[in-house]
């Protein structure tokens, strides 16, 4: 049912601080800016090799922007929400309600390009009661085409080796690593691909793969230090290079710290100090082997 995760959704107050920021971070530029007529919210996206990134923020009247205000109120900027993405609407929702979950029927969408010269952009989303979904913002979407999102050109011609090509994974932190399996793989239908208990680090970490693409799930092993709710927590990129990535960043300005060595086999990675909106933040690559 679900093929892909079509996208990470983060919460924004306004656009041109946060897309000039991940335009350092990333080294591309926007794929698309546009608005949701009806909806209150205008966007930007970045898109990867395996998904994108939406930049969404309030504007305007309309149920999504009604949705941003209190979230950014409350948590500030932040990752706000995933959606799946499939590729018949009408039949995952019949599916989600024969595991038990209250979906939605269809939905129809739509955005448009604020500079008119992309066409508009058409999906289905089947949406997901938060009382239903660990209080997680997430819901499915079958886009009416899948490629008519362009990839997000260079900032710069011939430095694609130092700009990010996708993303790795993101994480959700939860009080209850249980309760997340039960929902991601007992009724998404996610391939749970690991189940982990690290001691010497004092987490519980669970892996679910979908669309190359991994979401991870942690949940400390100290009761007093768990979560008290469900949230989405980081985000990791990867790059071909972290070497000529890190240089790139530090001439523009964005702090990063040395690259050491990663806890997956074969890959280096380095944290950012800035240009993230306060949301962790990692940056991954192979480890070069010259």
């Amino acid at each position: 049912m679900i093929d892909i995760i079509d996208h990470i959704l983060i919460a924004v107050p306004e656009l041109d601080g946060p897309v000039a920021d991940y335009t350092k971070l990333t080294g591309r530029l926007p794929s698309w800016r546009g608005s949701h007529p009806g909806l209150g919210s205008v966007n930007a996206l970045f898109r990867f090799s395996n998904t994108y990134i939406e930049l969404v923020a309030p504007k305007g009247e309309g149920r999504f922007g009604d949705i941003l205000r209190p979230h950014l109120e409350k948590n500030g900027a932040g990752i706000i929400g995933l959606a799946f993405g499939v590729e018949d609407a009408a039949g995952a929702a019949a599916f989600l309600r024969e595991k038990g979950l209250s979906a939605s029927d269809p939905l129809p969408g739509e955005g448009a390009d604020e500079g008119g010269a992309l066409a508009p952009r058409r999906w289905k989303n089947v949406m997901l009661p938060p009382e239903e979904t660990n209080g997680l913002f997430m819901f499915l979407i079958e886009q009416e085409d899948r490629l008519a999102l362009p990839f997000a050109p260079l900032v710069k011609e011939g430095e694609g080796r130092a700009a990010a090509e996708a993303i790795d994974h993101v994480v959700i932190n939860t009080p209850d690593a249980d309760s997340v399996i039960a929902l991601l793989q007992g009724k998404l239908g996610l391939r749970l691909a690991l189940d982990n208990t690290v001691k010497e680090w004092g987490v519980r970490q669970i892996f679910f793969r979908t669309g190359r693409m991994t979401i991870e799930v942690i949940s400390s092993l100290d009761e007093k230090k768990r979560a008290k709710e469900d949230h989405y927590w980081g985000i990791t990129f990867r790059y071909p290079d972290l070497t000529k990535a890190r240089a790139r960043l530090l001439e523009a300005g964005v702090p990063v710290s040395d690259i050491r060595k990663g806890r997956k086999k074969g890959t280096v990675v380095a944290t950012p100090k800035g240009a993230t909106f306060g949301i962790p933040t990692l940056l991954l690559a192979p480890e070069r082997k010259d």
